[in-house]
């Protein structure tokens, strides 16, 4: 019974292995695709507001006013998905080290029959979760900052279209 346990908890760590792996991925193409987009929105927001002075108009002052904020908020934005894109610091599971750790063991049960030590599958099941355990915190990091990257994205949106508008309006009037 203890050691269908132990097998059942080396597979769960495993998965839970690849699991923040492949969220690390999700979260790297996540970040690249914001990022193209932040650099959409901060050239849309520089060429509304270097349109928008062409124009002698109050609207004109207001869609570069507009489009300012827009582009500050994007450029925000950018530099947040950038420290994301940066957190790259992901962890593997040490084999060598435990291939070493089981030989030494082994070794030292050979020369220590009656000592109870430790199993080796408690050991790989340990490093297995550590591994885990900091890969989930780096994608916790990464996803804060993918987050604010995003949300900072997502409120440049409104003011590069705002911007835009009044743009037209002081090129119309």
């Amino acid at each position: 019974m203890e050691n269908e346990t132990r097998k059942m908890l080396f597979e769960i760590a495993k998965s839970q292995d690849s699991l923040m792996h492949t969220a690390s991925s999700e979260l790297g193409v996540r970040t690249s695709l914001y990022l193209v987009f932040a650099v959409f929105l901060f050239n849309a927001a520089f060429q509304v507001s270097t349109f928008a002075r062409g124009v002698d108009s109050v609207w004109a002052t207001r869609a570069v006013i507009t489009s300012t904020f827009g582009a500050g908020a994007a450029l925000a934005g950018g530099v947040a998905l950038m420290i994301a894109a940066l957190t790259r610091t992901y962890s593997v599971v040490p084999i060598q080290g435990l291939q070493k750790y089981v030989l030494e063991l082994a070794e030292y049960k050979q020369q220590n029959p009656t000592e109870n030590l430790p199993d080796t599958e408690d050991e790989i099941i340990a490093s297995l979760e550590e591994t885990t355990a900091a890969n989930l915190e780096v994608n916790e990091k990464k996803g804060f900052w993918n987050t604010l990257g995003a949300t900072a994205l997502f409120i440049a949106v409104p003011f590069v279209v705002g911007g835009g508008i009044l743009a037209f309006v002081a090129y119309v009037r």
